[in-house]
């Protein structure tokens, strides 16, 4: 990833980082509710969350010139809501 930064007073700046991967574990929450309105009709809502903490390792890149080996870690979390109309056969 090419990038170019400035502004704020500050001199522009170009950085590269090459590419990294990582694995982590990933945990899922959800739980749904529904409510018919008779035997054959209703709704249901859904709400779901997930996350992950990926560590990459050897992260190398530059940034103006000056070369970088670091490591990172990236939260990654995500809330899914959905509301549905339920046909009952």
């Amino acid at each position: 990833m090419k990038m170019r930064v400035w502004g704020g007073g500050i001199p522009s700046v170009n950085a590269h980082q090459k590419s990294a991967s990582a694995s982590s574990f990933v945990y899922l929450v959800g739980a749904d509710f529904r409510y018919f309105f008779n035997r054959t009709l209703g709704l249901v809502f859904s709400a779901d969350f997930n996350s992950s903490a990926p560590q990459f390792d050897n992260v190398t890149g530059s940034i103006a010139g000056t070369m970088f080996d670091e490591e990172s870690e990236q939260v990654i979390s995500t809330v899914d809501i959905g509301l549905g109309l339920v046909f009952a056969f």
